[in-house]
């Protein structure tokens, strides 16, 4: 019922690299309306790879593979 956003970050997940990523969304937020507004978000440090099914064969986001592995931060 809302956007989410999952972020996945390559360097070390620190309170900076998170203080950052929540003010780019601010950011981002900022200049959307409020259907279009980010409303949740996660920060892995797993990568989206067709090897793990993050991804489908089309280089798509496999939305159930992530929402399975993901759900308690999107919830």
């Amino acid at each position: 019922p809302y956007v989410v956003a999952g972020v996945s970050a390559q360097a070390p997940i620190t309170d900076e690299v998170r203080s950052r990523i929540e003010s780019h969304i601010d950011n981002i937020n900022a200049t959307l309306p409020a259907a279009g507004r980010i409303i949740r978000f996660f920060i892995t440090d797993e990568q989206f790879t067709l090897q793990n099914g993050f991804m489908t064969r089309t280089l798509k986001l496999n939305r159930a593979a992530l929402f399975n592995r993901f759900a308690n931060e999107l919830i």
